[in-house]
């Protein structure tokens, strides 16, 4: 059997292991998800600079916005669809100048290798105008579909 002069060891060792394994586990999880948003963020970022130019010079977001127009893509809310040389994306935008401030919308497609916006629009944050657009927006579509 055992030595009595051995303490008795609970199981409270192997309950702290349990956790700090499973908590080891779930940020290394995080750091693996993190990490692979970055990459896809980092990877669009070339397409995703169309897009906030496209906005920048458009003459309609000028005139409404001010001509001092700033625009920071925003990480969420974009979609990239490629197929052979062909393409579509959607990026977000942070827009902001010297009259009024807002969300911009940029859709873009790809032809013969190389990315054109084919339309935008900023919608105003403080409710007091229309929303600005520019160039040919995609048709709507019912929610859910893709």
């Amino acid at each position: 059997m055992g030595d009595p002069a051995q303490p008795r060891r609970g199981i409270g060792r192997w309950i702290f292991l349990g956790c700090a394994g499973c908590g080891g586990l779930t940020l290394l999880a995080a750091a693996g998800c993190a990490g692979f948003f970055y990459f896809v963020y980092k990877g669009t970022e070339e397409i995703a600079a169309v897009g906030a130019q496209y906005l920048r010079q458009a003459p309609e977001i000028r005139a409404a916005y001010g001509d001092d127009v700033a625009v920071a893509r925003s990480w969420m809310n974009s979609r990239v669809n490629l197929r052979n040389d062909t393409g579509t994306a959607y990026f977000t935008y942070d827009v902001a100048g010297s009259r009024n401030s807002g969300r911009g919308e940029v859709w873009l497609s790809k032809a013969g290798g190389r990315w054109t916006a084919t339309g935008a629009r900023v919608s105003s944050s403080n409710g007091s105008s229309g929303d600005t657009e520019v160039g040919t927006l995609p048709p709507a579509r019912p929610f859910g579909e893709d």
